[in-house]
């Protein structure tokens, strides 16, 4: 049996232990994807961190930032010096990119029926005209949601005023772990009574 020669270039075979610094040459000098990935891994998950406190916890929107972060760390390669560490660079594109799509989203502060209020918390979902959104921030009855210029756009909420009437959808999860909490609250209340 004849052995088979592997048609592969020694920049594509990286050691995943390499530096940064090696990364990044590699990928300026022979455009290698194996070190792009590398980097790519290397680095995202804490970009992503980054990017989520900044948006507000919203995942969606922090995986849209890392993108492109990515895509402009990657054009901008040649700025990065060796000098700082590359991890902190990248994620000070990111923190930018957020920043960036945080001021053009529209802030909207929202009051909830008194009924509808213990379903809605913070980092939590509620659905508005038939739009899953994240919630901001709660106090009492009301509470706050960013919209992202897209979703105004391609939605009726660019239409949308103060006074408006608009259809408000819970979070189903929350409503069961209520009605569930609320069961069990009732049970163990009637088992009190019993044992007097």
């Amino acid at each position: 049996m004849t052995p088979a020669r592997l048609n592969v270039r020694m920049i594509d075979a990286i050691d995943a232990s390499a530096t940064d610094e090696t990364l990044v040459s590699a990928i300026r000098r022979h455009r290698s994807e194996a070190a792009f990935a590398l980097l790519y891994d290397r680095h995202t998950p804490r970009g992503f961190q980054t990017a989520w406190r900044i948006v507000g916890g919203n995942p969606h929107e922090a995986e849209d930032v890392v993108q492109e972060a990515w895509l402009r760390a990657v054009a901008s390669l040649d700025r990065w010096s060796g000098e700082s560490d590359f991890g902190a660079w990248f994620r000070g594109i990111a923190a930018h990119v957020a920043i960036d799509v945080v001021r053009r989203q529209v802030r909207f502060v929202l009051d909830a029926p008194q009924e509808f209020a213990p379903f809605i918390a913070p980092k939590g979902s509620v659905a508005l005209n038939g739009v899953s959104l994240t919630v901001n921030e709660v106090d009492g009855t009301r509470f706050g949601v960013n919209i992202i210029p897209y979703t105004l756009t391609h939605t009726t909420w660019g239409d949308r005023k103060p006074g408006d009437l608009i259809n408000l959808e819970v979070d189903l999860l929350a409503r069961y772990v209520e009605r569930i909490a609320a069961g069990r609250l009732s049970a163990s209340r009637a088992a009190s009574e019993q044992d007097r």
